[in-house]
């Protein structure tokens, strides 16, 4: 299945849990450290999507257990 993209205006915090809590990202990514590594990268990547640059501080890692 597809990676979770961030929507279009969706803040970088409400990404971050929405792919850290996706049934199939917890499947494939059952180690937390590398879901959220691969989850930030797709935030990364939220420029493609709307062409604005994710906050510094939407970057910073939470305790997803």
């Amino acid at each position: 299945m597809p990676l979770p993209k961030p929507k279009k205006g969706e803040r970088g915090d409400d990404f971050l849990s929405r792919c850290m809590g996706n049934p199939t990202m917890v499947n494939d990514f059952p180690d937390t450290k590398q879901r959220y590594a691969v989850c930030n990268t797709q935030l990364g990547n939220r420029k493609s999507i709307d062409g604005e640059e994710p906050n510094d501080d939407e970057h910073l890692y939470r305790d997803w257990e």
